[in-house]
């Protein structure tokens, strides 16, 4: 026991210095055990904990190594609370439990585009038909595609308002626990007008810096689609501000397959390259002008301008997450130029991942959050593993020198592509059940023209729209885009471009998470365990079993399988939302044209085939493998029991002993039930 404590203390010496990175994995592990509990547990519980411990503290007071264990335990409990929190003072503001028909006016807290290029609004300090205020946030799409009402407008409407969207899949997206911890208690959509009102008899707490930066967004997009194509518009007010509404489903799915994906979200590639060209420009034109040059560190003066210009790009972009995460490391690099220290490490990677979470905790489990920071760290990890073997091998020859930097630049694109890919890979299968063959094709020959081309014209045109010179540089980095979006078009047509794979189960991405920290934050050869943890959980995607059946939340969208193994979507009139989200998770392909007449016989009662389907259907219902009964107009039966009133709904082992899991959540927190007949 001894001897084994000596080596944990030995190890723990040689890795003081990196012991704080730990910091904001634990707080996150709270943060996780709180979304993994099956109930809301009581504040009261977390309170005692956090006394508990101080009373602990107070008594092991002189044994450091108990109080060291008491500080990693105190902050688990600071993650795991700072969730609760903000899962309680949201509880207070009731859900919406009913659709209903409402006249509403309110205050416009922000406004966009859905998937489908629809506006949408978001209303707070909201009154009904009776002047009676409504609590909470309110988002409602606009269907007479009026976009001219924007954040800071107080408006008036008749609206269908519904309760939150629950999930239409075991294990789908959680779009209301994304939209509860917005605030937001109801959606719906307003198909009449929607008209400007007075602002006097509402109570707006929102101040003056959200509508400006709003509006200041909107004439950006504005003046964008005055001078470029849509398709192109639709890229560049992405890339610009943060608006990716108006890009196509088809222009989407091309970027995606195409492994671009990341460029249409602004991330630490953008911000790092406006900050980068700010900081190049300004010190250059410093040392141009003799009497700054000879007074003052040009150094010091780029790097506050360069902080103060990606400031104002993370206000026009959004202040989405990956934005956030860049603005904060950005910031760091600049900070460590003022100070004359190297900021470039993984310390700067925990103290942002710190910041967000303290700040925003329940993005821990969203996909934006957890791809972002696998990109940085391992990015970082290898950096500081690797960082003397590029530029050790430069010649005196200046044409050799030049192809050598040529080359080392393309090498290096090739090399972070690979990298960041492997980094993101889980999370893109357990997420997006999609695997990008030709990424790093793609991003070789996209890179060079974002970087040299694109995001130097987005910097000028930022710079230039104040004085109504914008229109040259935006048509220069419109030029940019369009060659980028041949690209994607060209490398998503190649054959086998993308594949879909189903995800792997919580605790293989778990383990893959574990792994890759544990590999990257530490630097001994202990350090190499955590390939161990990452290939296991790579193998639990062989441990993934579809299901028999699965059915949405109103019973009335089903999907069965097949004696081929493939699951098989009926064909009634399901959302086509769903049935497109199902396609993703499950990893299927649209049956052949031949199948799908043969799926439409079946459903229709004029044909029976075991050997494709063990269905048989009339007009009013399906029966599969004589157990479950599938109702057209809605309702599910297994064995007799009626689970229509169940929600969203997978059935494994149905020759056997049917394995029921559905989804069955209050706050947003995704848990399952189990039911073994």
């Amino acid at each position: 026991m001894s001897i084994i404590r000596y080596e944990l203390n030995k190890f723990l010496e040689q890795e003081r210095e990196r012991i704080f990175l730990w910091v904001p994995v634990v707080f996150a592990a709270g943060i996780l055990f709180y979304f993994s509990l099956r109930i809301e547990p009581s504040i009261w519980w977390s309170l005692a904990v956090i006394e508990t411990l101080i009373v602990l503290a107070y008594l092991w007071r002189t044994n450091l190594n108990r109080l060291s264990i008491l500080g990693w335990l105190a902050i688990f409990v600071l993650g795991f609370t700072n969730i609760q929190l903000r899962a309680y003072h949201l509880h207070n503001i009731p859900l919406s439990d009913k659709e209903e028909t409402v006249y509403l006016k309110g205050y416009v807290a922000s406004s966009g585009y859905n998937y489908r290029g629809r506006p949408y609004l978001i209303l707070e300090k909201m009154k009904d038909f009776d002047n009676q205020p409504i609590a909470g946030k309110y988002r409602i799409t606009l269907l007479s595609a009026d976009d001219k009402i924007r954040a800071g407008n107080c408006v008036e409407t008749v609206a269908e308002m519904r309760p939150l969207l629950l999930p239409n899949m075991v294990n789908g997206y959680q779009f209301h626990r994304q939209q509860y911890f917005e605030g937001i208690k109801a959606t719906g959509y307003s198909d009449v007008s929607v008209h400007k009102i007075d602002c006097a008899d509402i109570e707006v707490t929102s101040g003056w810096f959200l509508p400006v930066v709003a509006k200041l967004r909107d004439k950006i997009v504005q003046k964008i689609y005055a001078v470029l194509p849509p398709q192109t518009a639709g890229v560049a007010a992405a890339v610009i501000a943060g608006e990716k509404g108006r890009v196509s489903l088809s222009q989407t799915k091309e970027y995606r397959d195409a492994g671009l994906a990341h460029f249409l979200a602004i991330s630490g590639l953008h911000m790092g390259i406006i900050a980068g060209m700010a900081f190049f420009v300004i010190r250059t034109l410093a040392a141009c002008i003799s009497p700054i040059a000879l007074r003052f560190d040009t150094k010091k003066i780029a790097a506050v301008l360069a902080i103060i210009m990606s400031f104002i790009y993370l206000i026009i972009s959004g202040w989405q997450i990956s934005t956030q995460r860049a603005f904060i490391m950005t910031t760091l690099v600049l900070i460590g130029v003022l100070c004359g220290r190297k900021a470039i490490s993984m310390r700067m990677a925990a103290w942002a991942a710190l910041v967000i979470l303290i700040a925003e905790p329940q993005v821990l489990i969203s996909a934006g959050f957890q791809m972002s920071f696998a990109a940085v760290i391992m990015l970082i990890a290898f950096y500081e593993k690797h960082t003397g073997i590029i530029g050790s091998f430069s010649g005196k020859h200046p044409l050799s020198r030049g192809i050598w930097i040529v080359g080392t630049y393309l090498a290096g694109i090739v090399l972070a592509d690979l990298i960041a890919s492997l980094a993101t890979l889980p999370f893109v299968i357990y997420h997006f059940n999609r695997i990008s063959v030709y990424t790093c094709l793609a991003n070789l020959a996209a890179a060079p023209i974002i970087c040299l081309w694109i995001m130097p014209g987005v910097l000028l045109s930022l710079l230039t729209m104040p004085f109504g010179w914008d229109k040259y540089p935006l048509i220069l980095t419109g030029k940019g885009i369009e060659i980028v979006n041949q690209i994607t078009h060209y490398v998503a047509g190649l054959d086998y471009a993308s594949f879909q794979i189903v995800s792997m189960p919580d605790w293989g991405l778990l383990l893959i998470v574990s792994g890759g920290l544990w590999l990257a934050v530490w630097r001994s050869r202990w350090r190499y365990c955590g390939w161990l943890l990452i290939v296991v959980g790579l193998l639990s995607i062989l441990t993934v079993k579809q299901p028999d059946v699965v059915t949405d939340n109103e019973a009335k969208t089903f999907a069965v399988r097949s004696e081929q193994g493939k699951m098989v979507i009926l064909p009634n009139r399901g959302n086509y939302f769903t049935k497109q989200m199902w396609y993703e998770k499950l990893a299927q392909q649209p049956l052949s044209d031949e199948q799908t007449q043969l799926l439409y016989k079946i459903y229709r009662g004029e044909t029976k085939d075991k050997q494709f389907l063990d269905l048989s259907c009339d007009e009013e219902k399906c029966i599969y493998k004589k157990r479950v009964v599938l109702h057209k107009e809605g309702g599910l039966l297994i064995d007799g029991k009626d689970y229509s009133q169940n929600g969203a709904m997978s059935v494994y082992h149905i020759d056997k002993h049917p394995l029921l899991m559905f989804v069955s959540d209050r706050l947003g927190n995704r848990y399952w039930n189990f039911f073994i007949k």
